[in-house]
């Protein structure tokens, strides 16, 4: 599939109706903030959407954008060559606001906490605190170790070599499955503090 940047008039554009990503009032302010920003303004100024101009994504940054400057205003957008599936429509959005990648914290605390605190993402940080503070007065408790003692990935070529593992192992594996044990184990029981 191939995408085509054009321009279309703000007022051409349409929300996506049971979009996934929500954004609280004080977020939206956030947003707004973000793009009108000074030092850096809106550096990711593009609407994604599909062949009947309904927003794929920047859904929350259109009510920004339609507040400042109007129905009347031309903004770049990102157009699939064709119409999109359902399910390629439904990929689009997820993506778009997902990440497969995950944060280094130590990273993020040792070279980016000014930004963050600056940008309100400080809650990616841990907290610091005391933690004989936190626990004095508590009961002593003993947690067992839940964790497993190897992972190991295993990575097949097709659906037959996944099938004939998994008879291998005694074990039912779908495309649904994230994770087995080995030997075979019920979900793993988490330990309530009484």
């Amino acid at each position: 599939m191939k995408w085509k940047l054009e321009k279309r008039k703000l007022g051409e554009l349409k929300q996506l109706e049971n979009n996934p990503r929500i954004i609280t009032k004080e977020g939206l302010e956030r947003l707004k903030k973000d793009i009108e920003d000074e030092d850096l303004g809106d550096f990711k100024p593009v609407f994604v959407i599909d062949t009947n101009n309904i927003i794929l994504a920047g859904n929350q940054k259109y009510k920004i954008y339609l507040e400042k400057y109007g129905k009347d205003q031309e903004v770049n957008v990102s157009i699939p060559e064709k119409e999109l599936t359902e399910k390629q429509k439904k990929r689009v959005i997820i993506l778009d606001n997902k990440h497969r990648g995950e944060d280094n914290i130590d990273i993020l605390e040792d070279n980016y906490k000014d930004i963050l605190e600056d940008l309100e993402f400080d809650n990616l940080l841990p907290e610091d605190f005391d933690e004989d503070e936190l626990l004095k007065g508590m009961p002593s408790y003993e947690s067992k170790d839940l964790q497993p003692y190897r992972t190991l990935y295993v990575h097949f070529n097709n659906e037959k070599d996944i099938q004939e593992f998994a008879k291998l192992i005694n074990q039912k594996i779908t495309d649904k499955t994230k994770y087995i044990y080995y030997p075979k184990q019920d979900k793993m029981k988490f330990g309530i503090c009484k």
